[in-house]
């Protein structure tokens, strides 16, 4: 959360508060507030997760002596001054997860006019933090509020140097549907020609269709099971494992 310190790397706490220091040194008072998220219910005698970000951060921002982790200069008095009192620190209280969390971003910066919104996270969660958020941001703004506005902020990301325990940012796999049409041979060797018809799965089981339809057909279990059978998923689950592991 805060960092390595021994290898200089930065945490979602750090790298926050780096970027926060940026952009205030670029433009003074650009930053509006900085929200910290609350996926997990409790984490320290009942604090929320973004109670207990907030309470680390200030602790270890005045135990820092102006090292933060990541960070490639000092931090001066009026810097932490800022970092921790000047700039306005939010918790979440009642998101539960990524999703959630970001719902309850776009409600309060939406209102508060917020022009940019940077996600921060972990560097192996960060990629679906910005999926998410551009699914989110269209499912907020399909939402009827009554001023028929719509919020767009520019959404970034920027992810710290350290990931969740014994995970690093390679362990991420991102499958994009496909976005090059297949190729076909052109009678014309000079010219490359797009086929515009899609190849069927079962002549191009690629990762994202084999993804997409195992998702698909996880969904349909979901709404279709019977109460008295809860773990018809968790069997889909363990055969499809079992299959694939005989190919190993």
């Amino acid at each position: 959360m805060w960092g390595d310190e021994e290898k200089d790397a930065s945490g979602r706490i750090s790298q926050a508060l780096a970027l926060v220091r940026m952009l205030e040194k670029a433009s003074p008072n650009c930053i509006k507030c900085v929200m910290w998220g609350s996926g997990v219910p409790s984490v320290e005698k009942g604090l929320k997760e973004s109670e207990y970000t907030i309470k680390t951060m200030k602790t270890r921002l005045a135990d820092a002596r102006g090292r933060v982790p990541g960070l490639r200069y000092r931090l001066e008095v009026e810097d932490v001054n800022c970092l921790s009192s000047r700039i306005k620190h939010i918790p979440q209280h009642t998101s539960t997860n990524t999703i959630t969390e970001l719902y309850e971003c776009f409600d309060f910066f939406s209102k508060e006019l917020v022009d940019v919104v940077v996600l921060v996270s972990s560097s192996c969660h960060a990629p679906r933090c910005l999926r998410d958020a551009s699914i989110a941001l269209a499912e907020w703004n399909k939402k009827d509020r009554g001023d028929k506005k719509t919020f767009k902020p520019l959404l970034l990301c920027s992810p710290a140097e350290t990931c969740y325990a014994k995970s690093k940012p390679e362990d991420v796999y991102i499958f994009e549907p496909p976005h090059i049409p297949p190729l076909q041979e052109s009678r014309n060797k000079s010219e490359t020609v797009f086929e515009d018809v899609m190849i069927v799965p079962a002549q191009n089981l690629d990762h994202h269709a084999l993804i997409f339809h195992r998702n698909s057909l996880a969904g349909r279990i979901l709404k279709t099971r019977k109460l008295s059978d809860p773990l018809t998923l968790q069997r889909f689950n363990n055969e499809l494992d079992a299959l694939l592991r005989k190919y190993e």
